[in-house]
C-alpha cells in the first residue's frame, strides 16, 4: 500500500469496516501540517548527519585509533603518542606573543600539546553534533506522535461534543495518527536508503583528460643473440616498470563484502573487554556510508581512467608471459638504471653459470651426500643450521678478542646475530648494456641472514 497518495485505508478490501465508517463520517485520511513539518526536520538532519560524516573523514588521517598493540583506541582520549601532528597543523594557527626565545624542546612540547589538543576538540565536536543529530533523528517518531496526540486532544475537548462524539471522533483520530505516523516511517526509510549523486564528476574528469594525456619514452631494452621480432603490447606492457601492482576492477558486491569482514575484524579489536566508544562507532559508520556503501562514490572511484588503465593490464600481461616462454625470453633489470632489458634465456644461464663456476668463490654441494658442517637435505629442502651454527661459533671467537668477560660477549651475539633469519641470499645478474660485448654484474643481496644485523654493526664502526 503506497501512502504517499493520502489513500484512505478502507480502499483496501481488507479494511475493517469500522474505518471506512469513520472516513465516511470525518472525510479521508490525510497527512496534518505537523507530519509535513517533520519530514522537513528529518529530511534536513538527515543531510546534516551526511555533512557531519564527510567532516569527519577528513579527520581520520589526524590521529590513528589503534595503538601499539593493535587495540581499539577512542581518538577523544587525545593521547600524544597516536595523534599525527602534522596533519593537524592545516586545522589551526599557533604562535607566542611577546616571547624572545623559548627552548626547542620546551617548544616541541608544547606544539604536540596544542594540536593533541586541537585533534582531541575536532573529533569531540563533530561527534556530539553526530550523536546529538542521531539522537533527535531516533526521537523523531516519539516527537510527531506526541505533537499528534496533543491535536487529538484538541480537537475532542470542546464542550459541544458529547460522550459519543467524543468517542468516535477519537476513534478517526487514532486512525489518522497510525496514518501519519506511517507516513513519516516511510519518508525516513526513503531519506535513509537514497544516496545523493556527486555533481561534476564526469565533466571534472573530462577536463583533466587532455592534460594528462603524455607521450611516455619508451624504456625497455633488447639484447638478444636470435633475432626475435618483439610486438608493441610487450613494450607497451613492459614499459610500466618493475614496480607495479597488478590490480581488477572490484564490483560493488565484493567491496561490501570485504568491508563487512574488515568491519567485524576492527570491532573485536577492544582490549580488556572495554566498550567501543561512539567516537570509533561514528568513525566506522561514516566509512560505511560515505565510502563502501555509497553506489555513486564507488563508481566515481571506478570510472578513474588510472585504475581502469592498471586493471586493464591484465588483458595484457599473460599475453606478455607467453611471449616470452614461447620464444625462451626473460626479462632482467639493467645496470646503471637503465631499465628492464629483454634477453635471450641461454644467454642469461650461460653468463650465470660462469659465475657459479668459480671455484674461488663458490663451492659445489652434493644434495644427495651434503657435508655435515654445511647443511642437511630433507625431500629437496636445504637445512643452514650446520653451516650457521658453523658461523656462530667462528664469529664468537672473534669477538670475545674484544670484550673482557662472557657475558658481554653473550649479550651482543645475542643483539646482533639474528638466527632467524634464514633467507638464504639468491644472486641475480644486471644487464650492463654499456659495456661491449653485454655482461653481466652479479649481485647477491644479503637482506635476511644471519649476519644482516653483525654487517650494519662493523660498517659502523669502520665508520667512526
Amino acid at each position: 500500500m503506497i501512502l504517499e497518495d493520502a489513500t484512505p485505508l478502507f480502499h483496501n478490501a481488507n479494511a475493517p469496516s469500522g474505518l471506512a465508517s469513520l472516513t465516511k463520517d470525518f472525510g479521508r485520511l490525510h497527512e496534518l501540517p505537523p507530519t509535513k513539518s517533520m519530514k522537513t526536520f528529518t529530511k534536513n538532519l538527515i543531510a546534516k548527519i551526511e555533512r557531519l560524516q564527510k567532516r569527519l573523514l577528513s579527520y581520520a588521517n589526524l590521529a590513528r585509533i589503534t595503538d601499539d598493540d593493535g587495540w581499539l583506541y577512542n581518538p577523544l582520549d587525545g593521547s600524544p603518542n597516536l595523534v599525527e601532528h602534522n596533519a593537524v597543523k592545516k586545522f589551526y594557527q599557533f604562535r607566542l606573543v611577546g616571547i624572545d626565545t623559548m627552548r626547542k624542546s620546551n617548544l616541541e612540547h608544547l606544539n604536540r600539546a596544542v594540536s593533541t589538543a586541537v585533534a582531541a576538540s575536532l573529533y569531540t565536536d563533530v561527534n556530539e553534533d553526530l550523536n546529538d543529530a542521531k539522537e533527535k533523528l531516533s526521537g523523531a517518531p516519539t516527537f510527531l506522535s506526541a505533537e499528534l496526540n496533543e491535536l487529538k486532544d484538541s480537537a475532542i475537548a470542546s464542550s459541544l461534543l458529547d460522550d459519543t462524539d467524543k468517542i468516535k471522533m477519537g476513534e478517526y483520530w487514532d486512525q489518522l495518527i497510525k496514518y501519519n505516523s506511517r507516513l513519516l516511517e516511510q519518508h525516513l526509510l526513503k531519506l535513509k536508503g537514497q544516496q545523493k549523486a556527486q555533481p561534476g564528476t564526469k565533466e571534472k574528469e573530462k577536463a583533466l583528460q587532455p592534460a594528462q594525456k603524455q607521450t611516455k619514452k619508451v624504456f625497455v631494452n633488447v639484447h638478444l643473440e636470435k633475432r626475435v621480432s618483439i610486438p608493441s603490447f610487450v613494450f607497451r606492457t613492459l614499459n610500466l616498470g618493475a614496480n607495479f601492482q597488478v590490480c581488477s576492477l572490484p564490483t560493488q558486491r565484493s567491496l561490501r563484502n570485504s568491508w563487512q569482514e574488515a568491519r567485524g575484524q576492527i570491532l573485536k579489536k577492544t582490549g580488556g573487554g572495554q566498550k567501543i566508544g561512539s567516537a570509533v562507532i561514528n568513525l566506522i559508520d561514516s566509512f560505511n556510508d560515505r565510502r563502501f556503501c555509497n553506489i555513486n562514490f564507488i563508481n566515481k572511484v571506478l570510472r578513474n581512467s588510472g585504475l581502469r588503465k592498471a586493471a586493464n593490464i591484465n588483458l595484457t600481461l599473460r599475453r606478455v608471459y607467453e611471449f616470452l616462454v614461447d620464444n625462451d625470453l626473460i626479462v632482467v633489470l639493467a645496470d646503471k638504471n637503465l631499465g628492464l632489458t629483454i634477453v635471450n634465456k641461454d644467454w642469461y644461464h650461460k653468463h650465470m653459470l660462469a659465475h657459479f663456476d668459480d671455484t674461488e668463490m663458490f663451492s659445489y654441494i652434493d644434495t644427495n651426500a651434503a657435508p655435515a658442517l654445511v647443511c642437511t637435505v630433507d625431500s629437496s629442502t636445504v637445512n643452514w643450521t650446520p653451516l650457521i651454527k658453523k658461523l656462530f661459533f667462528r664469529l664468537k671467537s672473534v669477538v670475545r678478542t674484544y670484550f673482557v668477560n662472557e657475558k658481554d660477549t653473550n649479550n651482543f651475539l645475542a643483539k646482533y646475530w639474528d638466527e632467524s633469519n634464514v633467507v638464504f641470499p639468491q644472486t641475480y645478474g644486471l644487464a650492463k648494456l654499456h659495456k661491449n660485448p653485454v655482461v653481466l654484474r652479479y649481485i647477491t643481496p644479503v637482506t635476511s641472514w644471519v649476519n644482516v644485523s653483525i654487517k650494519v654493526q662493523v660498517k659502523r664502526n669502520k665508520e667512526t
